[in-house]
């Protein structure tokens, strides 16, 4: 087992070198690493989340094969088998031949590979003893190299020999106060198969969660997690580079994913680290606030001079929020983050230890039941609401839409499928409703901030707010027409498994 921490470099590589050197002495070796990765034509071993590869490391060729994490954020906790071979190629026995054919799922051994991409790094490797552990400290700095295409590589990866899990983030932590550095989210492998994709940089949307009913409340908690930090940085990566209003969003969308989950799980996090990375978490979620605001005003302007005057505003308002992401703020926040969902005190807290290890599925029951009730009492008389009691109906119907994706997995079958899609086909048909209403209200104060409010924007404010609220009403009282994808299961159950990582 390979336990990896992945950290991105902004820096240059020769600065980052030269402070690792100050911090940690001198370097035990410099390596050149070259290594082919194999697959089949139809990328059957990478679905399968296995990858294999050959590397050259001076006159030696080591063959690895590794078991990807799925929907890993910074920590990398995988499988690998090594061995030496003697030249380029894959040299497959039996024995692992059949492995990896169980794994993808293939009655035939005999599979044809081919080169998928190579990555050629120059590495630069510390060896580290602290507070018991010892870990391996490295600096890549190279490129992937695939069909005429290529991307850097400049990542830092710290990994554990022994000792304890923190001592990893900590190790990073300390990294961090000298060195630019963001939480990498993509191995290698990764970003090899998925080059064409970062090329074009676009935003990328919200992954599924496979959770199943073996997983504990802990491993699914941090699995969700994971997902929404992961969802987070892919787009915040190509926010940085190019500042373009969908990845803006996703941004925020995977940020107010991440809060929905902390009060999902809140039975579990009474801890004080807990509740100070909510306030921290809650506090970034709202640097995204005015961008998004901006963004969807502009799409209801017609008036050519009015949209110049706030595309400069709009620009002014995407170089204040690029500024902060690249302060320390938002790169400690999503280090911390990932230090406290896999090794935080949480983890240690004897009061929710139960809980913590009680089978994911009646937990889930029991929450989303909680969602929906609160949904029907926000909205029980939602013609007649101002606009402060819509948000908060919006609010609740935002939470039980992610609450049942992060869990619609764990009601399989042909009948509960096609209740959730009826059940989030109408909970987000609520939100469409009270989400345009709620886009007049922050346009109209847009407007009146930069001293626009002789512009129209949306045609007939009265009209569309007539309409949507009998819209929102409408689909409202859909959500509770519907019977809920989870109805059947039992939440009174509470069993204890050990699927803890």
């Amino acid at each position: 087992m390979e336990t990896e921490l992945k950290l991105e470099m902004d820096g240059s590589v020769d600065q980052v070198r030269h402070r690792l050197a100050i911090d940690y002495g001198s370097p035990v070796g410099d390596l050149r690493l070259v290594s082919i990765y194999f697959d089949t034509a139809d990328k059957r071993l990478w679905k399968a989340g296995v990858t294999l590869r050959v590397r050259q490391e001076g006159a030696r060729r080591i063959q690895t094969i590794k078991v990807e994490s799925a929907a890993a954020a910074g920590l990398f906790v995988r499988a690998e088998l090594e061995s030496e071979v003697s030249g380029d190629q894959p040299e497959l026995d039996s024995s692992m031949r059949a492995l990896i054919a169980k794994m993808i799922g293939a009655s035939n051994c005999d599979l044809p590979l081919e080169v998928q991409f190579t990555t050629d790094v120059d590495r630069r490797l510390w060896r580290v003893d602290r507070a018991g552990a010892e870990l391996e400290l490295v600096s890549d700095y190279g490129a992937i190299r695939a069909h005429g295409r290529s991307v850097r590589i400049h990542e830092i990866e710290i990994e554990l020999r022994t000792g304890p899990l923190r001592t990893l983030f900590d190790l990073a932590a300390g990294i961090g106060e000298t060195s630019p550095l963001r939480i990498g989210v993509q191995s290698k492998a990764e970003r090899g198969y998925t080059l064409d994709e970062q090329q074009r940089g676009e935003a990328v949307k919200a992954e599924s969660i496979a959770l199943t009913e073996d997983f504990s409340v802990q491993a699914a908690f941090q699995a969700i997690c994971h997902t929404c930090i992961r969802h987070y940085r892919l787009n915040e990566t190509r926010l940085l580079s190019e500042p373009e209003s969908e990845t803006l969003h996703q941004c925020r969308v995977a940020l107010r994913r991440l809060r929905s989950a902390l009060d999902l799980f809140k039975p579990l996090l009474s801890d004080p680290e807990s509740r100070a990375l909510d306030g921290r978490l809650k506090r970034a979620a709202r640097m995204f606030g005015d961008g998004r605001n901006i963004d969807v005003l502009t799409g209801l302007i017609d008036d050519a001079s009015v949209l110049a005057r706030l595309n400069t505003h709009r620009k002014q308002i995407y170089d204040a929020l690029v500024a902060d992401l690249r302060s320390s703020t938002m790169r400690e926040l999503m280090l911390d983050l990932t230090a406290w969902t896999s090794a935080g005190t949480w983890l240690s807290d004897p009061a929710t230890e139960a809980l913590r290890r009680e089978a994911i599925r009646p937990f889930a029951v029991r929450r989303l039941r909680r969602c929906r009730r609160r949904l029907r009492r926000r909205g029980a008389h939602l013609a007649h609401l101002d606009a402060s009691g819509r948000h908060a109906v919006r609010i609740a119907a935002k939470k039980l839409r992610y609450s049942a994706e992060f869990f619609s997995g764990l009601f399989p079958g042909p009948v509960a499928s096609e209740r959730l899609e009826a059940f989030m086909g109408a909970v987000e048909r609520l939100q469409t409703h009270l989400g345009r209403l709620t886009d007049h209200a922050t346009g109209s104060a847009l407007l009146e901030r930069f001293d626009l409010t002789d512009a129209a924007h949306g045609g007939r404010p009265a009209l569309h707010k007539r309409r949507s609220i009998k819209s929102a009403a409408r689909a409202y009282k859909e959500v509770f027409d519907l019977k809920p994808f989870w109805a059947g299961a039992h939440p009174a159950v509470r069993t204890p498994v050990a699927r803890i990582p």
